[in-house]
């Protein structure tokens, strides 16, 4: 909220002074996106035995911030513990999930089968929805099986997945359309 609060100051009261911010991108990333399966996502004890080793993956995991440091802590496992279990598969599909929806400034995102939902800010939220939303209304309209919902005050875009594993790519993609409405509204200011 801080941050939103801060952003409207440097454009609406202070704008002169913070000018040559414009040139860059404004970030509507959110650290605390929310990840919701409809299965277990977890490193079992049957699987790393030792706490130690299991606390170092799930650290790993959390502070990963790329899709190829997941891709390296899988490596790992496989190689010391041999195949994943599916819950330890969920767990990776979980951070890839998170690794790909910090950017948009999603609050969360949950998979059920193969339903993707996605949670939007709230309304308070004004800068995110004058720069972000109006960004990804027009390519959501032309995504196959996707539609905005209401629940309530909450928004969401609904997307129909023909796999469950197509929830990261759709939203790489909406981190790409985010990441493309920021720069585009500083481009157009300036």
């Amino acid at each position: 909220i801080l941050e939103e609060a801060v952003l409207e100051l440097r454009h609406e009261e202070f704008n002169e002074l913070f000018a040559d911010d414009r040139s860059r991108a404004v970030s509507f990333a959110n650290d605390d996106v929310a990840v919701e399966l409809d299965t277990d996502a977890l490193i079992p004890h049957s699987y790393v035995p030792a706490d130690t080793d299991r606390y170092d993956v799930y650290r790993r995991l959390y502070n990963a911030q790329e899709q190829r440091q997941v891709d390296v802590v899988y490596d790992e496992l496989r190689d010391r513990f041999g195949a994943l279990p599916a819950e330890a598969q969920e767990l990776l599909f979980a951070v890839r999930l998170r690794i790909a929806a910090i950017p948009t400034g999603f609050v969360r995102v949950v998979v059920r089968q193969n339903r993707l939902l996605i949670e939007l800010p709230s309304e308070e939220h004004t800068t995110w929805y004058e720069r972000v939303f109006k960004g990804i209304l027009a390519p959501l309209t032309d995504m196959k099986n996707a539609r905005v919902v209401q629940h309530g005050k909450r928004l969401m875009i609904e997307v129909l997945l023909d796999a469950r594993d197509e929830a990261v790519i759709v939203m790489e993609r909406f981190a790409a359309l985010v990441r493309t409405s920021s720069n585009q509204d500083n481009v157009d200011e300036v």
